[in-house]
């Protein structure tokens, strides 16, 4: 490159004109409002109403944080079985219709690539389009980076790492879909998500995000006084044949619902390393392909002492038309689970008199729209 005494004097006041970033030849952050299109809402809505109309209806958890374990692509990913998981949050009563209780949103995607670090922010989700919650951004940026010292996760941006920015990232823009059909129509999530990408794949980096996220609802974070959902994107088994994934995936599933961090750590290494844990054959593909951020959802649910968890699996074949469940190939499958972590606030009474007018109440459409209020409060 010519030094810039040799530049042309226009070219030199174009480059002047450059943002810093794209200046010095970085990548931009993705733009996130593809989640939030009107055909990707409708779908969600599908699934939810669906989940909505079952007989008898979902228990729906009352809990002032929650953390979601989701698929990275929760609509598409096991026939969207992850919808079960999203109708089963805290809702309450806005005019009409019901919105979600819940008043902020921390997503974590996962950037699959050997970078190690964390992206954040804007850095995430184009400034554009007004989602990050500049504030929760700065805290995270500059606050939890203090408290925690070397055990903060590494910071990454468009500027000083472009390949983190690189478009790859999955699991922050695909569950926005069902988070803005949850609000409902008089509610945005404009300025209410702190959109996080993961970029490696470290056991102990997915605890250290954790902490950090915890952190945003601790005593002095900056959403200690906010009802908080954080949903974290990662999927499980991949390249196992169905008897084996289905095995695989049920055993990781229930020690997420059972266990702590150094249990999930422990497992999971075990199996990356190739060793039989629990009948699983051990094996890359027996891991979770993304531990990092199931690492990170297992860590602020411990730290925000959400005790009490909820587990479903799905699976995909590797072809489009393939139903695993019904072939007699026994097919090679992509396993998923979406994980609820709460701590229910509601008293022992408020349980039992809701699940006794559940009981109680005829299957009709009023009975059926009293039977979706009474599990609001079980």
């Amino acid at each position: 490159m010519a030094p810039l005494s040799a530049w042309p004097l226009a070219a030199l006041l174009l480059y002047a004109s450059l943002p810093a970033a794209q200046a010095l030849g970085s990548r931009a952050p993705a733009s996130c409002s593809a989640g939030l299109s009107p055909e990707r809402i409708k779908g969600a809505q599908r699934l939810l109403q669906g989940c909505f109309a079952m007989a008898p209806p979902i228990l729906e958890i009352s809990s002032r944080h929650a953390v979601l374990l989701s698929p990275t692509r929760p609509i598409e990913a096991g026939g969207g079985f992850a919808a079960e998981a999203f109708a089963s949050l805290p809702r309450r009563l806005d005019g009409k219709t019901f919105t979600s209780s819940f008043t902020k949103f921390a997503i974590v995607g996962s950037g699959r690539d050997s970078i190690v670090g964390v992206t954040v922010g804007d850095d995430v989700c184009e400034a554009k389009g007004g989602l990050t919650d500049e504030a929760a951004a700065d805290y995270f940026r500059d606050e939890v980076q203090q408290q925690l010292s070397s055990h903060a996760p590494e910071l990454l941006s468009c500027v000083s790492h472009p390949e983190a920015c690189s478009g790859k990232a999955i699991g922050v823009q695909e569950p926005l879909a069902f988070l803005g059909a949850l609000l409902g129509p008089r509610r945005s999530l404009k300025g209410n998500v702190l959109p996080v990408v993961m970029h490696g794949g470290s056991i102990t980096s997915g605890a250290r995000l954790g902490d950090a996220m915890a952190l945003l609802v601790a005593p002095g974070g900056i959403w200690e006084a906010e009802r908080v959902l954080f949903v974290v994107s990662g999927d499980f088994s991949e390249g196992l044949d169905a008897a084996q994934a289905e095995h695989c995936d049920s055993a990781s599933a229930e020690l997420m619902a059972q266990g702590g961090v150094a249990q999930a750590a422990a497992y999971f290494e075990a199996l990356r390393s190739g060793a039989s844990m629990h009948g699983c054959a051990g094996g890359a593909g027996a891991a979770p392909r993304d531990v990092s951020p199931i690492m990170a959802a297992i860590r602020i649910a411990e730290r925000a002492q959400l005790i009490r968890r909820r587990a479903l699996i799905g699976h995909d074949g590797t072809g489009p038309s393939i139903d695993w469940r019904k072939s007699s190939v026994n097919p090679t499958i992509r396993g998923y689970a979406a994980v609820l972590f709460w701590e229910n606030s509601r008293s022992v009474w408020e349980r039992v008199a809701a699940k006794s007018l559940i009981e109680r109440t005829p299957n009709t459409t009023s009975g059926r729209f009293l039977r979706a209020v009474a599990a609001r409060h079980m």
